[in-house]
């Protein structure tokens, strides 16, 4: 009987008997295009070679899979009637395979499995059932059945229409940065990561797990050190003899199939797990109990190297290596976990880790407040404060590399009652600027803006409180300008992602830097688009202003609660009507509010305070997340915009010439078709999108 090592066996349901193809022949084709036909003696996938004893000569011949395109068990395999009958009624899909030498093979498959050794098919010819292997080094493209885009259609989770439109947005992108159809379906909320995961599951031949109802081993855990399974987002969760089940979110990396089953010298078992599933998953079972995950930048390393004027106790405690750890792993799991903030609260008797997670306040932990004046004089080294002070407060600032992004931490030190108090603001640029099409805007909405970000000059506003995601749209708008071979210049403080093509300035107040100053000499640097981060005085302004009126497209940021507000706040900044009337193009004002959690929904009651105040029917219904695992029992999960823009009308940039007020400006807007932030929170309730609390909270705040 030969020998087979670590291959996939197909299910028993197809019908198929394993035996039948062990016990037949084999060709095996290799790059010379000479096919040798034997005995099998042994297939070893991790050794990555066949051994026959060959038919013409009676010689035993070994091949690695280097020399190999194509393996292929030439006797059918026995069906069953059950087969049969199941053959005879599926639809084998046409498959199309491309070699890395230019060879084309085209085939109808049955069932097929990728794992790290290649692809394994079970193919129909002439009513009957053959198996073949593919060395997924040669393999330079293939395609089994249909596309994505039809499988999505086919399983009745999409329309052929919303294909159709996302593939021709994905023709009119750049080329370095084109979006696969699949990303670009979930980031446009069309379908969920759940939902194509589990489609590309089917595609390729492998299971689809929800993590939530899988708990790892923790012999599996144990196989794969923390930082290797985040860095090639792999979840480990069965150790059995020598295989071990992983879940992965890309079927087609290899490179992490490889590295995983190179470090713990096993043969992986492949499914598919949606994205957000594997991080909730890391988060969840690689905790402050294992392997620390060491996030260290070269600014940590030169300060510990060149401060030689720290105090002596105040250095031992930040440098000792249990709290390095410590830091490191605090740093690791909020940039994991979408942290946009860190708390380190200090109380009488504790310490209270806290992340904001889409602007929610979340416990992690409490430490001992035995580890203060450790984490303290810790995160003072790598922010170049001054650790031998604790009785004022302090700004400080690095940077750390995590999975080749650069995260830009502001650290903010301040003195309390029960010790110094830690707030690190987090800035990951891994995730990069969104596209307008993303942020959440009505089909009109998004029109309108697109058609104002094609003028040549004058004035674009972003208005809201702080957090509410003004810079988001700012750069999701420079996204869409700087692909037409325009001058793009930023003055930003500070500056949150780094967009290539575009010249981004840095304000430094210290040094006299200011967003006035810039303003001043950019304007001499031949730029076609202006973004300033915030206008924040009247210099500012009047600079803003007149850039516009001389040809330049400007956009910025405001502190305003709505949109008609930004056009009272430059009249109080002494900007004159008959300046700011021709020049300002839009305003638009919004906010974040927080996602209900799609995977726990339920029905909400709706309190008579907030059906008053938002005008709810009677019979209208509201839903509100109920809290799982997938939430972390929060019952919200992500965020999501709300906005009002005010359309300039003849009647409005009229009133705005005249310097009419507000509730006249507002009166005037509404009749061209404006919808207000407090109307487009209602709209998204309504949808099931967001609790009630949040659209209360917005009609509240106008």
């Amino acid at each position: 009987m030969p020998v087979i090592l670590d291959l996939p066996s197909f299910a028993p349901s197809l019908g198929v008997e394993e035996e039948d193809f062990a016990r037949s022949s084999i060709t095996v084709r290799c790059d010379d295009d000479i096919d040798v036909t034997g005995q099998l003696i042994e297939l070893n996938g991790p050794l990555a070679s066949v051994t026959i004893l060959e038919s013409m000569s009676n010689l035993v011949v070994k091949k690695t899979f280097d020399d190999i395109y194509l393996l292929r068990f030439t006797l059918p395999a026995h069906l069953s009637h059950e087969a049969s009958h199941k053959l005879e009624d599926s639809l084998s899909t046409k498959s199309e395979f491309v070699f890395n030498d230019g060879h084309k093979w085209s085939c109808y498959v049955f069932a097929h499995i990728v794992d790290q050794f290649g692809i394994h098919l079970l193919v129909t010819e002439k009513e009957r059932v053959f198996r073949y292997f593919v060395p997924s080094n040669h393999i330079q493209q293939y395609r089994i059945g249909a596309f994505l885009g039809e499988q999505l259609v086919l399983d009745g989770k999409i329309s052929e229409q919303s294909v159709a439109d996302c593939l021709e947005q994905q023709k009119q992108g750049p080329n370095k940065r084109r979006m696969r159809l699949g990303e670009m379906l979930v980031q446009t909320n069309q379908i969920s990561e759940a939902q194509l995961t589990e489609t590309m599951a089917k595609k390729f031949g492998l299971g689809f797990l929800d993590l939530h109802d899988h708990t790892p081993d923790e012999s599996a855990l144990d196989m794969v050190p923390e930082r290797v399974a985040r860095d090639y987002k792999v979840v480990p969760l069965k150790l059995t003899g020598t295989h071990l089940q992983v879940a992965v979110n890309d079927p087609a990396n290899s490179d992490a199939q490889n590295m995983i089953s190179f470090l713990t010298g096993l043969t992986l078992d492949v499914s598919l797990a949606s994205k957000d599933d594997i991080d909730w998953a890391l988060d969840k079972y690689y905790t402050l109990d294992k392997n620390l995950a060491v996030i260290e930048s070269q600014e940590q390393q030169d300060a510990l190297k060149t401060d030689e004027s720290l105090a002596a106790e105040a250095r031992r405690l930040g440098t000792d290596r249990p709290i390095v750890r410590l830091v490191n792993l605090i740093l690791a799991q909020a940039i994991h976990r979408g942290a946009s903030d860190i708390h380190i609260r200090p109380n009488e008797n504790e310490i209270e880790l806290l992340f904001r997670i889409d602007g929610t306040m979340v416990k992690i932990k409490e430490l001992s407040k035995s580890f203060l004046k450790g984490l303290v004089a810790r995160i003072k080294i790598i922010g170049r404060m001054d650790v031998s002070k604790h009785n004022i407060p302090q700004d400080g600032q690095t940077r750390v590399r995590e999975e080749n992004a650069i995260v830009d931490m502001r650290i903010s030190m301040l003195p309390t009652v029960d010790g110094e108090s830690v707030v690190i603001r987090l800035m990951n640029t891994k995730y990069g600027p969104l596209r307008i099409e993303q942020l959440g805007f009505s089909e009109q909405e998004e029109i309108e803006l697109n058609e104002q970000l094609e003028k040549k000059h004058g004035l674009i506003l972003v208005t809201g409180p702080t957090g509410s995601g003004k810079s988001t749209t700012l750069y999701a708008a420079l996204d869409k300008l700087r692909v037409r071979n325009q001058s793009i210049i930023t003055i930003e403080e500070p500056v949150e992602f780094h967009i290539p093509g575009v010249d981004q300035v840095q304000v430094d107040e210290k040094t006299g830097l200011t967003f006035a100053r810039v303003l001043r000499n950019i304007l001499r640097h031949d730029p076609d688009v202006i973004m300033i981060g915030e206008i924040r005085d009247k210099e500012t302004a009047r600079i803003a202003v007149q850039s516009s009126l001389t040809g330049h497209l400007v956009l910025s940021t405001l502190h305003t609660n709505s949109a008609i507000g930004a056009v009272s706040r430059l009249f109080d900044m002494g900007i004159e009507p008959y300046l700011l009337a021709p020049t300002l193009l839009s305003v638009l004002a919004q906010r974040l509010l927080k996602k209900n959690c799609q995977n726990c929904l339920k029905e909400d009651e709706i309190k008579p305070l907030h059906r008053i105040q938002l005008d709810l029917n009677d019979d209208c219904t509201v839903y509100v997340g109920a809290g799982c695992d997938k939430c972390d029992s929060l019952g919200t999960k992500g965020r999501v915009g709300v906005y009002e823009l005010l359309p300039l009308s003849g009647e409005v940039r009229d009133l705005i010439y005249e310097n009419g007020d507000e509730s006249k400006i507002l009166e005037a807007a509404l009749t061209a078709g404006m919808t207000t932030l407090a109307e487009n929170a209602k709209q998204k309730l309504l949808a099931g999108t967001i609790p009630i609390t949040e659209a209360y909270s917005v009609s509240i705040d106008l």
